[in-house]
């Protein structure tokens, strides 16, 4: 087994509430400072969470997939006879919860820029967020598959999966949103 168990748990909790903490100040520097410049259609793309955004709180159930994630790595780590499986999850875990943290600070760097810089204001429908996110998680799993290429670690693997299920969420919504608006 490539990464300890309680190593692994520990990473992919501090990774979960780090998103729920970026998602939040980055939401306050946008409405502090980057409104003047940048009009959203709306900051938070799941209806469901954009009151809690708005709020200041991420309720509990956000962190409902994160433990079931760490209830599958606990059981393919006691009980499945192959590291394969629990080194591919861990992977899975660790590099879904990066991308979303590196998407996080994407967004709160192109406010800072954007805030400083226009003359106007700029309008980012979710249609672009939709097309941008779903285009650098699909780019990060490209890097990790041709890092899984050369190393062929099972790690690695798994964690070229992670991204592009958030790549798959986002599709699925962007349909929901799209076809609302018809």
């Amino acid at each position: 087994m490539f990464i300890d168990l309680m190593f692994i748990a520990a990473i992919i909790i501090f990774l979960k509430f780090l998103d729920s903490y970026l998602t939040i100040w980055a939401y306050n520097n946008y409405k502090h400072y980057a409104r003047r410049s940048i009009v959203l259609e709306s900051y938070e793309a799941n209806p469901r969470w954009q009151k809690d955004v708005e709020h200041g709180f991420k309720d509990w159930r956000h962190f409902s997939f994160m433990a079931f994630l760490i209830v599958l790595l606990s059981a393919l780590y006691f009980y499945s006879g192959s590291d394969f499986w629990y080194d591919f999850f861990s992977g899975f875990s660790l590099f879904l919860y990066l991308a979303i943290n590196f998407e996080h600070l994407t967004h709160m760097r192109e406010m800072e820029q954007v805030a400083g810089r226009v003359k106007g204001k700029i309008f980012y429908s979710l249609d672009y967020y939709f097309s941008t996110a779903a285009h650098n998680y699909v780019k990060l799993s490209a890097v990790l598959l041709f890092s899984w290429i050369v190393t062929q670690n099972d790690v690695l693997l798994g964690g070229i999966f992670g991204p592009l299920f958030i790549a798959a969420l986002i599709k699925a919504r962007w349909k929901v949103y799209s076809s609302e608006e018809k």
